[in-house]
């Protein structure tokens, strides 16, 4: 695992199981060095992103040479792994897989009688 210079990982907890599923999806498509951390709470990101707030992470991707398609299958191992608790997005024009964690809210839900 690796950090950007000037990656400012003033994060919260919930945000950190998906630096270690980053690391296992990244090593399963042949980055031997595993994930790079390009931001977590530092730089300029959307006015409400959770970047802000120490719960959203970017992982480089496109820089490593992989076509959007890689990105893709990239961005979906690290989605099935984090599971329904969090938000992945292949931010290919950006270079990186956007990653936050975004509690599930469930809408199907029965009241007992």
């Amino acid at each position: 695992m690796r950090f950007k210079r000037g990656v400012k990982m003033n994060v919260l907890p919930p945000i950190l199981p998906a630096l270690w599923a980053a690391e296992r999806v990244w090593t399963k498509h042949g980055r031997d060095e595993g994930v790079t951390v390009t931001s977590a709470n530092d730089g300029v990101h959307s006015y409400n992103s959770r970047h802000y707030v120490g719960l959203a992470l970017d992982f480089r991707s496109r820089r490593y040479g992989w076509d959007e398609d890689k990105c893709e299958a990239v961005t979906r191992d690290l989605q099935r792994i984090l599971g329904n608790d969090y938000f992945c997005l292949n931010e290919y024009s950006k270079y990186h897989i956007h990653t936050e964690y975004r509690p599930h809210q469930a809408t199907d839900f029965k009241v007992a009688a």
